[in-house]
């Protein structure tokens, strides 16, 4: 199975001169755990911020959401994957980076995002495909030529 099958999209994004206050309620309002940073006026991802990432940035500086820049709470550079990747090239690549987001990036653009919580919500699925491959792999075997 290809990322794009089980990535969300849009991705929320939010300019990254904002706050943690701003950060949040962007993730409150779109009802996601995460959101890419970007600046410029091309929009370029330059970090996430994550649920995790708001705890540990509050916990640490003792200051309310507003007096605390996102970037500093963010994690750059950023991990990434492509949505022609498949699923399981994606799990590595989060195992390796110890992260549970990743962006789908096409080229320079965020076009989507890919979370644990995607893959289990896809498992089912994913099972399926899987028992496919495994069935066909075994009926060429077993062909005469």
């Amino acid at each position: 199975m290809l990322v794009r099958e089980l990535m969300s999209d849009p991705v929320v994004t939010v300019d990254s001169t904002a706050s943690l206050r701003g950060v949040v309620g962007a993730m409150l309002d779109r009802d996601v755990g995460s959101v890419v940073l970007v600046e410029g006026g091309d929009a370029t991802p330059v970090a996430i911020v994550t649920v995790s990432d708001v705890l540990r940035g509050t916990h640490d500086r003792d200051e309310p959401l507003s007096a605390i820049p996102a970037r500093t709470a963010g994690s750059s550079p950023l991990a990434t994957v492509e949505p022609d990747r498949t699923v399981g090239d994606a799990l590595e690549r989060m195992r390796e980076e110890g992260v549970t987001h990743l962006p789908v990036v096409s080229g320079l653009d965020v076009v989507g995002m890919l979370t644990l919580t995607d893959v289990a919500l896809g498992y089912e699925e994913i099972r399926e495909e899987a028992l496919e491959v495994a069935g066909r792999r075994r009926s060429w075997g077993n062909e005469q030529p």
